[in-house]
């Protein structure tokens, strides 16, 4: 098949989205313009390894200091030992990083599950006897920089444009609320919910057609290491395991609506486990599945990669000019 350009598929899309029958995935290049900003993947596992090789240096010198008067010389070494080991391993993921010439984001992903499995057992931790207070201090520090990132961003076009324009529902992995607060600007009242939400609300909105926004991957506020997907792990923990009507609700949506992906660089392991699964359930049935859609930048696109694509039902709308033409899209699409 040919290379598709935003022209050639507008009036599918134009046709659903009358119909009620398109839903928007928005990734993190949605975010990426004027005045937003967000931050990359990259630069969010860099800044991460940075804050924590800071606290690190901090933790194992206060160790040393009056602050360890009262606890278990047995404890305290224990803990100082679990330091410098993850001191050590952010070092070496640092200097990963540094040998790479742009950021891989299967390699980033694992550097990031390692440091917050490392945070979870230290925020576990206690030094001295009884009901000493919890070594948490990783863990708020964490919260402090993650929630610090997002808050506050400014929206831009492109969130307006979306929260706009009547798709069943919007779906997305950011973590951001900027399209919360294009609603609230634009005066467009619009539901949001995260896998933290009873399942019942999302398979509600599902079954009555009402438009919301769904945080796939939980939102900055809500944040903590064991609350937030980062992760194929995260992933496997939360959503398969802990919140598996949410993971049902979501597959239920793909199944029934087309959905357009913008901004997705199509790495995500949460999403590319759903799409395959609904490949696979689709192959299985005689019934026509829905057509999704993905904008992506043309220069990625090979051979292989546009064969899997159209494998999952999905047309590939490529350009060579990627954030101009995201929002190019999206207007077209409010218009």
């Amino acid at each position: 098949m040919s290379p598709m350009s935003i022209n050639d598929v507008m009036p599918e899309l134009k046709s659903l989205l009358k119909n009620k029958r398109l839903v928007l995935f928005v990734g993190a290049g949605v975010s990426k313009r004027e005045p937003s900003r967000c931050i990359e993947w990259d630069e969010m596992c860099s800044d991460m390894i940075d804050i924590f090789l800071n606290q690190c240096r901090i933790q194992i010198t206060a160790l040393d200091g009056p602050g360890r008067l009262g606890f278990s010389p047995e404890r305290v070494n224990e803990l100082r030992t679990e330091l410098i080991e993850f001191e050590i391993m952010l070092r070496e993921g640092k200097l990963s990083r540094d040998r790479s010439d742009n950021g891989n984001r299967s390699d980033n992903i694992s550097v990031v599950t390692s440091i917050l499995n490392v945070i979870k057992k230290l925020s576990k931790k206690r030094l001295g006897f009884g009901n000493e207070m919890p070594f948490d201090i990783f863990d708020k520090k964490f919260k402090e920089w993650f929630i610090g990132k997002f808050n506050p961003l400014i929206f831009n076009d492109n969130h307006k444009f979306i929260v706009q324009t009547p798709y069943a529902h919007i779906l997305t992995t950011n973590y951001d609320t900027l399209l919360e607060s294009a609603a609230d600007a634009t005066g467009v009242a619009i539901g949001s919910y995260s896998f933290h939400s009873p399942a019942e609300t999302i398979a509600m909105h599902l079954y009555c057609n009402i438009p919301c926004i769904i945080h796939m991957h939980g939102i900055y506020s809500e944040v903590s290491p064991e609350k937030i997907v980062f992760s194929a792990g995260d992933y496997d923990r939360l959503l398969r395991r802990t919140y598996p009507g949410f993971r049902m609700a979501i597959q239920a949506m793909f199944m029934q609506y087309s959905v357009l992906f913008v901004g997705y660089g199509g790495k995500d392991p949460h999403i590319e486990d759903v799409l395959s699964e609904d490949s696979f359930l689709w192959n299985r049935m005689d019934s026509e599945r829905p057509q999704h859609y993905m904008l992506v930048k043309a220069s990625d696109v090979c051979p292989f990669k546009r064969q899997s694509v159209l494998s999952r039902g999905m047309k590939l709308i490529e350009s060579d000019n990627i954030g101009e033409d995201c929002t190019r899209l999206l207007e077209m699409l409010q218009s």
